[in-house]
């Protein structure tokens, strides 16, 4: 019984509340047909593509597949595979022989080649015979001891044989010259618009006339 004296409190005893009661772990559920692997999208909706799986699983045992090789990352293999295929008619580059300037093919007449377009404006003059890889264009004049070749359309002025030779020629693929000259004889042909087909043309200069006729596959003499 307490006398009413206040004695002393002892240490404080502290007291953990029960532990709650654990929660059953239902068991796992069995797959059925392919599963999906990929990660389950990110708050948002979104999914990181790096962190992407493929949906189908592979076969156990399977090897995956392997990505496939562009133009631009070839492998050492591949090179070395590339390097050594050679069919029989390729060439060489030191098979090639360079042209600096104009050629000669006996010795006697030159030939200049001119791989463009002769644009108006443009004047090209050579002792000996030209050809242009292109076309000459109105405003455009080709000038040539020899005789003239044009592999596209000649639109321009043309002047072959300048220094009186009147066995050179003027050959075009397709004919619409403003003015065509051999040695001394002057033609204007009539104009035309362009053909539906090509038709190669030859000028020459008969009985002191220049005269164009169809192109059949030989010079006349």
């Amino acid at each position: 019984m307490s006398d009413g004296t206040l004695h002393p409190a002892g240490p404080p005893v502290l007291v953990s509340p029960p532990p709650a009661p654990a929660t059953p772990v239902a068991p796992p559920t069995p797959l059925r047909g392919k599963a999906d692997l990929r990660p389950a999208p990110a708050p948002g909706g979104t999914t990181d593509p790096s962190q992407e799986l493929p949906a189908q699983s592979l076969p156990r045992g399977a090897t995956p597949p392997q990505p496939a090789v562009g133009d631009s990352a070839v492998g050492s293999a591949s090179r070395e595979l590339l390097r050594e295929v050679r069919l029989p008619h390729d060439l060489d580059p030191s098979d090639l022989t360079p042209v600096p300037g104009p050629t000669q093919d006996d010795g006697s007449r030159r030939t200049l080649p001119i791989h463009r377009t002769l644009r108006s404006g443009t004047q090209v003059r050579f002792d000996g015979d030209i050809h242009v890889y292109g076309d000459v264009n109105p405003g455009a004049q080709v000038v040539a001891t020899g005789s003239i070749l044009v592999m596209g359309a000649l639109k321009g002025v043309a002047h072959a044989g300048a220094h009186g030779d009147e066995r050179a020629f003027i050959l075009a693929f397709d004919m619409r010259a403003t003015q065509l000259r051999i040695a001394r004889n002057i033609a204007i042909p009539p104009r035309r618009s362009a053909p539906s087909s090509l038709s190669p043309k030859i000028a020459t200069v008969v009985d002191q006339q220049v005269k164009i006729a169809r192109y059949k596959g030989r010079i006349p003499t």
